[in-house]
């Protein structure tokens, strides 16, 4: 008697499938370089996906790490920024 594997929980930080395979990359052009600039666009962006919470790391889940400000030196402390959206359906 086969079994199916268990349903996977696309939320999960740390199951390494969630961060793999296919992905989508978006450019934005923001005219002159500078932090305050890069500043704007990253909250503005963040807000209107709505994304929730603001975290260093995929190795915890997000109740098991503090927030960590979304900002342009948390981005280049951090490599990535990492939060959680809800998509469409």
């Amino acid at each position: 008697m086969m079994h199916d594997p268990p349903m996977r929980d696309p939320t999960t930080f740390t199951d390494d499938a969630n961060w793999t395979g296919g992905f989508y990359e978006l450019a934005i052009e923001i005219g002159d370089t500078s932090d305050e600039r890069l500043q704007l666009a990253l909250s503005a962006l963040w807000r209107a996906a709505g994304i929730e919470g603001c975290y260093r790391s995929r190795d915890r889940e997000p109740g098991e790490q503090d927030e960590i400000a979304c900002t342009v030196a948390s981005l280049a402390e951090f490599g990535h920024l990492r939060g959680t959206v809800r998509t469409p359906r």
